[in-house]
């Protein structure tokens, strides 16, 4: 069986070729980090608020720059603390 409610997506993550409010949830797995400057990811992680509905939630998998984006989304964030996963297959899981 294929899924029929999930669509994949490749776009500038600073510019999100949708409208505000569109998706429930939000993800982005080792990305935000390869973009260079810190106004850029901070330009990636408005764009993603943007296209989240209220309610929504935000899921980025990523390991660089996440104490950056804990403070750009202010207090009212609920971000769980990193943990330090095993290397391999089940890292990501």
């Amino acid at each position: 069986m294929s899924p029929t409610r999930v669509e994949l997506h490749t776009a500038d993550m600073t510019a999100l070729p949708f409208p505000d409010a569109s998706f429930a949830v939000v993800t982005r797995a080792l990305a935000i980090h390869n973009i260079p400057t810190a106004d850029g990811r901070r330009r990636a992680v408005d764009e993603a608020m943007r296209v989240l509905r209220p309610g929504g939630h935000l899921l980025p998998t990523d390991f660089r720059h996440a104490g950056d984006r804990r403070q750009h989304l202010g207090p009212s964030a609920t971000i769980p603390p990193l943990q330090r996963r095993p290397r391999g297959p089940r890292a990501y899981i």
